[in-house]
């Protein structure tokens, strides 16, 4: 077989998804992350089926502490609180509003700030400099203090919380999605698509979207990071969730009085999050650094 002597290599087109792909199998953290992430979706979705009681039910002795203990038992397997509901199915369903509610939160989030952020890039003149002057001291404040201040307006309560995170996101996605439109019509590809005459819906819908969906799951993987957060430290300080809710925050907060008696009721679910947090995390790390990296 004769041997290739060409001097010439072969250009390899490495799309985004495919840059994403490589970089999170051959980076171990990434991959976990990528697991952790896929099985807290899993357990988010199906914690109705998973759980072995119900997460409001007295099933077993108040403060029982967790299997590993001499005193536990395998059928409360991280043991009880202090009304006798089980822990083990506290944190899945905990997992469920935590997780779900931030994924809800910041998918409708990003809908409405793409959808703003996208027609603030591309207008000029009044409309883009209102929207510019509209969101210039909103984000001069952080998301956190925002909602505690919209929380505050409409009260406590999940809805209420929810609906005061998902406000102070818009703002974010806007900008950021405005500054990488403005970057994107800038570019070659939008030029020769404007020479073809293409209308502006034409140039969002067959130019600019297809460039922009990596940006948009990077936005979404930073807003679950940031939701998680203010969701948890919401329902930690009262302002969210109220018992006998079992998200996460509200868990931790409800079990302070009895931090030295029963640990596992603030520990294992302040596990359960940091997991949650870190992981989601360092997906979206793993994202923006492949993306940012250069794959031969």
């Amino acid at each position: 077989m004769q041997e290739d002597k060409s001097v010439y290599k072969k250009d390899i087109v490495v799309n985004n998804f495919q840059k994403i792909k490589i970089y999170i199998l051959n980076n171990p953290l990434s991959h976990v992350s990528f697991w952790l992430v896929i099985f807290i979706c899993f357990v988010s979705i199906f914690a109705s089926i998973v759980s072995p009681y119900s997460p409001n039910d007295s099933v077993g002795i108040p403060l029982l502490k967790p299997s590993w203990d001499q005193s536990g038992s395998l059928n409360y397997f991280l043991g009880t609180d202090s009304y006798g509901r089980d822990v083990f199915t506290r944190i899945i369903t905990g997992i469920q509003l935590t997780y779900g509610y931030s994924i809800c939160v910041v998918l409708i989030s990003i809908i409405v700030g793409v959808f703003l952020g996208v027609i603030s890039g591309m207008t000029r003149g009044l409309k883009s400099s209102v929207i510019n002057h509209f969101l210039d001291p909103i984000l001069s404040m952080p998301s956190i203090l925002i909602a505690i201040i919209i929380v505050i307006i409409v009260g406590p309560g999940e809805f209420n919380v929810l609906f005061a995170i998902g406000l102070s996101l818009i703002p974010q996605f806007i900008r950021n999605i405005r500054t990488i439109t403005k970057a994107e019509l800038n570019k070659n590809y939008v030029t020769a698509a404007k020479l073809d005459g293409e209308k502006n819906w034409g140039l969002f819908k067959n130019s600019l979207l297809p460039n922009l969906l990596v940006p948009i799951i990077n936005e979404f993987t930073r807003g679950m990071t940031i939701t998680i957060i203010d969701i948890s430290a919401l329902g930690f300080l009262g302002l969210g969730a109220q018992p006998p809710s079992s998200e996460l925050g509200c868990m931790i907060g409800s079990s302070i009085q009895f931090t030295y008696i029963a640990p596992w009721l603030i520990i294992i679910p302040g596990i359960t999050l940091s997991i949650c947090i870190f992981s989601t995390n360092f997906l979206s790390n793993s994202i923006i650094n492949a993306l940012n990296e250069g794959i031969e």
